[in-house]
């Protein structure tokens, strides 16, 4: 599926939950860092991930902090990278689909990011503060 159908898809909820995994929601995150400015990528992702979780019934698993943090994560490597495509982005940073321990480990504590307000609000990172 080439940038414009996923982002379509993704924008329709057409999207399956299946297809949805975590390299997709990195790579609609590229898609709109590489075409919108960064405040506008980081609005257009927040709400429209919020609206394909609305409407996939999962409305409660958004999460702002991850959301956004992921959003400026992405936004700074792909400044260092200059990828043309998301295959040579991800090329570039494989460190970003890593699960065990979950990439997002190094920039917050476990128990921040299951707070409610991480959930709610973005949140500045915390390990080593």
């Amino acid at each position: 599926m080439n940038d414009d159908k996923l982002i379509a898809a993704f924008e329709d909820h057409s999207l399956t939950r299946e297809a949805f995994t975590h390299e997709a929601h990195l790579r609609v995150g590229w898609i709109y860092i590489s075409r919108l400015p960064l405040g506008a990528a980081c609005d257009t992702m927040a709400s429209e991930l919020l609206a394909w979780d609305i409407a996939y019934g999962l409305g409660d698993r958004y999460h702002e902090t991850v959301t956004w943090a992921f959003m400026f994560i992405i936004h700074e490597r792909q400044l260092a990278c200059e990828a043309k495509t998301f295959e040579e982005f991800l090329e570039a940073n494989p460190d970003l689909l890593r699960k065990s321990p979950p990439f997002l480990a190094d920039y917050y504590r476990d128990e921040t990011l299951a707070s409610d307000l991480a959930r709610q609000k973005f949140l500045l990172p915390d390990v080593g503060r």
